[in-house]
């Protein structure tokens, strides 16, 4: 038994320094380590709570009872895909991260005023301005 204290004890210090409030650890501090591996195989599950007057409490709650059950699963997919946002095709895109700040620089090539188009008629080409 006198394991079982400095065991105690020592789960105390360690609750302490992790900033597990002072309750909390004068609870485990009344734990049987032992006991309590014992329960938790025997598949009970340790319950610390706060009770109505604000102090804490523990108890084992029994082993979950499992029965038949009816699952539904549900599938979900998530695509996306490259829309019209702007004239013309998209050459490249790029992220930026949130606060992060870039400089874009845009080149033109001129505009042509005319175009040529071939005419079978004449077999060569007819320019238009």
């Amino acid at each position: 038994m006198d394991n079982n204290r400095a065991a105690g004890a020592s789960i105390t210090t360690g609750l302490a320094a992790a900033g597990i409030p002072e309750q909390v650890s004068r609870v485990f501090s009344r734990l049987d380590p032992v006991s309590v591996a014992q329960r938790i195989q025997a598949g009970e599950r340790l319950n610390v709570f706060r009770n109505m007057y604000g102090t804490y409490q523990y108890n084992f709650l029994p082993p979950p009872v499992v029965g038949p059950r009816i699952m539904l699963v549900e599938s979900y997919e998530l695509s996306t895909h490259l829309g019209n946002y702007g004239a013309g095709r998209t050459l490249s895109t790029f992220t930026l991260l949130p606060g992060e700040k870039t400089t874009i620089s845009i080149k033109t090539a001129p505009r042509r005023i005319g175009w040529v188009w071939p005419c079978p008629c004449l077999g060569f080409g007819v320019s238009a301005s």
